[in-house]
């Protein structure tokens, strides 16, 4: 891993320089093209990458601040940069592309691939910031970028037996924060799309977290800071009523929404602009490097491949297959 670093830099520049390196990065500028939940939209009013990032972010320093006003034991900034940074891996078309990307991957004999390992890669290896050196600097950002990812079931907040009591508390505020904005925006989404009515939601979610995406986010967030203050020992968390509540709410989501007949057309959309991508890439890596406009410096891999699709926006890639 290659870094420029500053003699005598405090942990707390290092973190704020990483931000500024951040949002002038091409990986972050590339969210803003990228799926959310609905790839390449044309309603200019629904989430994307970009506007889940900022949200998580806004999220992320809500619960840092309620839990640690003063910022003795919580590192506000350090929050701040692990929410923005946390879904630069992301491929074109959202979890429907990863999903397309590891099984291709892994089929021809590469390894698979997830967002969350390949967001470390890209702000620590793969691209570089204007003075040469990595994206991003600090170890403490990279872990919690690595650890943000739940997927469909997996546990929010801490706990021993998948080892994210090991996280720092900055990481698993992010963790929750990512949480929220999904259950919070793409309720917001969904709604806007027509896909149900807020009257269709689970009752229990409904009358806990609200039927808004503003009212769920709201008592999500309160609800958190309550609950860790009331017993800090147990680290970030919610009670049991919120955290019933909240996995009623994001399997209603799952269901309907992520994978629902709103985003069937998608995930085949994904997979075919993807598979045409790769069986292009399989046929000849040059011609591929090159039609991306690529210096071939040392011989392209297959991997090296994979990794170059999953850099595309939804937009680049549609254009890119010719579908």
């Amino acid at each position: 891993m290659t870094s420029i670093c500053v003699a005598n830099e405090s942990q707390e520049d290092r973190v704020r320089e990483d931000r500024r390196r951040l949002v002038a990065s091409r990986a972050f500028r590339r969210l803003a093209h990228k799926t959310q939940v609905i790839a390449n939209p044309d309603n200019d009013h629904l989430g994307t990458r970009l506007t889940h990032t900022l949200e998580v972010a806004e999220i992320a320093l809500s619960l840092s601040r309620g839990l640690d006003p003063r910022g003795e034991l919580l590192d506000h900034h350090l929050v701040e940069v692990i929410a923005l940074a946390h879904d630069v891996g992301h491929p074109p078309f959202g979890h429907a592309g990863e999903g397309v990307l590891a099984r291709l991957g892994a089929e021809a004999g590469v390894g698979g691939f997830h967002h969350a390992s390949f967001g470390v890669r890209l702000l620590s290896e793969l691209e570089r910031a204007d003075d040469g050196g990595s994206i991003v600097r600090s170890s403490s950002v990279l872990e919690g970028v690595l650890a943000h990812s739940k997927g469909k079931s997996g546990a929010v907040f801490a706990c021993e037996s998948l080892g994210l009591q090991r996280r720092s508390s900055e990481a698993l505020v992010v963790r929750a924060a990512d949480l929220y904005a999904y259950a919070s925006s793409d309720l917001d989404d969904a709604f806007r799309l027509g896909v149900f009515s807020r009257h269709e939601l689970p009752a229990l979610a409904s009358r806990v977290l609200g039927t808004t995406g503003a009212a769920v986010r709201r008592t999500l967030v309160e609800r958190t800071v309550a609950a860790t203050l009331a017993s800090p020992e147990r680290g970030v968390h919610v009670d049991s009523e919120t955290d019933e509540a909240l996995a009623s709410l994001r399997a209603f989501l799952y269901e309907r929404f992520y994978e629902g007949e709103a985003t069937v057309a998608q995930t085949r959309l994904a997979r075919v602009v993807l598979e045409r991508i790769f069986r292009a890439c399989e046929r000849g890596l040059g011609d591929f490097w090159r039609r991306l406009g690529r210096a071939e410096t040392q011989l392209p891999t297959l991997r090296d491949g994979v990794e170059a699709i999953a850099l595309m926006t939804d937009r680049f890639a549609i254009a890119f297959s010719g579908a």
